[in-house]
């Protein structure tokens, strides 16, 4: 049991700059199995946060463990793999190094759920096998169905998989 508090804020436009740095981190996590090159400023992009400040439907939030800053999530409204609008979509999900396996990343998760009830989405990353254990334990964890989880045929990477659940 930790011994610690999750905390899981809204982050406003303020926070970007933030994002945008843990968003590098993230990258270089997933750069091994995502086969994403640096660019020649030495960064990854932050393509994916676009549109986060400025369309109603992504919903970004920071992880505070104490002081730290522990982690991100951008949560979406909106399938990204179908044409559900009614449901929600863990778009992207971070959490560093120093608080893997102490039970932040799924303190943060249980918190996200519980703020957004009702159908979900839940992708984790083809062939990161950390995230794709991770999200299986978590989602049984919290599910108030049955997950179904089925082959994800809408990404450039084979192997992905979709957890759908409800919660609530």
């Amino acid at each position: 049991m930790s011994t610690f508090s999750v905390r899981v804020v809204p982050a406003g436009e303020d926070r970007r700059p933030t994002f945008e740095h843990l968003v590098q981190l993230y990258l270089h996590d997933l750069s091994g199995v995502g086969g994403w090159d640096l660019r020649d400023d030495g960064t990854f992009g932050t393509e994916l946060l676009d549109g986060c400040w400025s369309e109603s439907h992504r919903h970004p939030f920071l992880f505070r463990v104490a002081d730290s800053l522990a982690g991100f999530a951008v949560v979406d409204r909106g399938s990204h793999v179908g044409d559900r609008s009614d449901v929600w979509d863990m778009a992207e999900f971070f959490v560093v190094n120093r608080w893997r396996q102490a039970g932040v990343g799924r303190a943060a998760a249980r918190q996200l759920f519980a703020r957004f009830p009702g159908g979900w989405e839940v992708r984790p990353f083809p062939g990161y096998s950390p995230a794709e254990r991770f999200w299986a334990s978590v989602c049984a964890d919290v599910a108030s169905s049955d997950v179904v989880t089925e082959a994800d045929h809408h990404r450039s990477r084979p192997g992905g998989q979709i957890m759908r659940f409800l919660v609530g």
